[in-house]
């Protein structure tokens, strides 16, 4: 994603009509992003881009904050990315009928800068995100930042809790705190721990390490006593994800019946945890289910 081949256009620069329209798409209304480009971009990349087409119409006085700062950042959500800029504003505020989206707060809070950009700082991005979005969203956006290293478990969990009593969405916002695990490597595992929470299965290990009498294996998402959980499908193997496609494939195949030999095996991909039932159904079938009374957070 590179800003700078943004194209503005307007009457007083180039005009829209004058431009290719197979070789431009419009990212907002006055800007253009190279279309070639644009199609290799994922959704979060091109939100950002939709701030970085907006910003120069705004003033100093509001951070682009919620999930265009989590563009931005590069964190991930789940979900359809919205079609309006997420804005935080001292005062009063609007939401526009094209891109604006206004948070009234009395204070605006310390930015930081991206491409001159004023942004919310990751901590309070996702608590923003937070107190505003799904568990599973949130906590995606959350172990990617601390994966990331943009702050510290310890920091979320106070700043969760200098939430006023009452405030919306600040019981969302303690549960993020408590379940956010730097360990999970994908918003797919993000989103099946939050499934797993919600249903009340019993909580995972996260990042197992699998061995046998060879040595190791290699790594799975989840781990319960006798079933390993792997929700894209793809072990971590290790050095040898080098090999060409068909050595690659072979080599999956020996891991994995070495795998069944230590352990049964649970796979699930992105829509069945989307979904929420396939992935529970998937783990039912395995011996995984809820259990009445199953506590994650003491």
């Amino acid at each position: 994603m590179k800003p700078e081949r943004l194209l503005f256009t307007g009457p007083r620069t180039l005009r829209a009509e004058a431009l290719d329209q197979d070789a431009w798409t419009q990212v907002r209304h006055g800007a253009f992003y190279p279309a070639s480009e644009w199609e290799a971009l994922d959704a979060g990349e091109r939100h950002a881009l939709l701030v970085h087409a907006s910003v120069p119409k705004w003033a100093d006085d509001r951070l682009v904050s919620h999930w265009s700062a989590a563009a931005l950042h590069g964190l991930p959500t789940i979900g359809r990315w919205p079609n309006r800029v997420a804005l935080t504003v001292a005062g009063r505020g609007r939401t526009s009928q094209h891109v604006q989206r206004f948070h009234r707060v009395n204070e605006l809070p310390i930015p930081v800068q991206i491409n001159g950009i004023r942004v919310t700082a990751p901590l309070r991005t996702v608590v923003d995100l937070a107190r505003c979005t799904s568990l599973r969203s949130a906590l995606a956006t959350a172990d990617a930042a601390l994966r990331k290293e943009m702050f510290a478990l310890d920091e979320l969990r106070q700043a969760v809790s200098e939430l006023p009593t009452g405030v919306r969405g600040r019981q969302t916002a303690l549960l993020v705190a408590e379940l956010a695990d730097e360990r999970a490597e994908s918003p797919l595992e993000s989103m099946s721990r939050a499934v797993m929470f919600q249903a009340r299965l019993p909580r995972p290990e996260l990042q197992v390490i699998v061995r046998d009498g060879r040595g190791f294996i290699g790594r799975c998402d989840f781990g319960w006593d006798g079933l390993l959980g792997e929700c894209d499908g793809k072990m971590k193997y290790g050095a040898d994800l080098t090999d060409d496609p068909s050595t690659a494939v072979w080599r999956e195949k020996q891991r994995e019946d070495r795998i069944r030999r230590v352990a049964d095996l649970a796979r699930w991909c992105w829509d069945d945890a989307y979904a929420e039932g396939p992935m529970l159904r998937i783990l039912a079938d395995k011996g995984v289910r809820p259990r009445p009374g199953q506590q994650w957070i003491a």
